[in-house]
C-alpha cells in the first residue's frame, strides 16, 4: 500500500512536468522539477516514520506469531528504511517520462 501511494504520487508530480514540457515553458519544467524532488523528500520522511511508528500495531492486526516476530519486524523495518531509494527511483523514471525520455535498446 505504502509503494503503491509513493508511485501514485511520484506520477502525479511528473503530469505537471509533462504539461509545462509540452507548453514549452523550460522555466516551468525546472520549477515542476525541483517541486517534485522537494514534495517527494518529504513525503518520503513523512512514510518512513508514519512505517515504523506504526510497525507494531500493523504486525499485531497481522497476528504475526510470535516465533517470528523479531525477524519480520527487522525485514519489514529494512523494507521500510529503503522507501527513500524506491520514491527517488520512481520519481526520477516518471519525470524522465514526463519530458518523453524513455529507455532504449543498444544495438551490437
Amino acid at each position: 500500500m505504502i509503494i503503491g501511494f509513493a508511485n501514485g504520487l511520484t506520477a502525479g508530480f511528473a503530469i505537471v512536468t509533462a504539461q509545462r514540457w509540452g507548453a514549452r515553458d523550460l522555466p516551468g519544467v525546472r520549477k515542476s522539477f525541483a517541486t517534485s524532488i522537494v514534495f517527494s523528500i518529504v513525503v518520503t520522511i513523512v512514510l518512513t516514520a508514519l512505517s515504523l511508528l506504526f510497525l507494531d500495531p500493523v504486525m499485531h492486526m497481522m497476528s504475526i506469531p510470535a516465533d517470528i516476530y523479531g525477524n519480520a519486524k527487522l525485514f519489514i523495518s529494512i523494507i521500510f528504511a529503503g522507501i527513500f531509494s524506491f520514491v527517488l527511483f520512481n520519481m526520477l523514471s516518471n519525470e524522465l517520462r514526463a519530458l518523453g525520455i524513455h529507455g532504449h535498446r543498444c544495438s551490437s
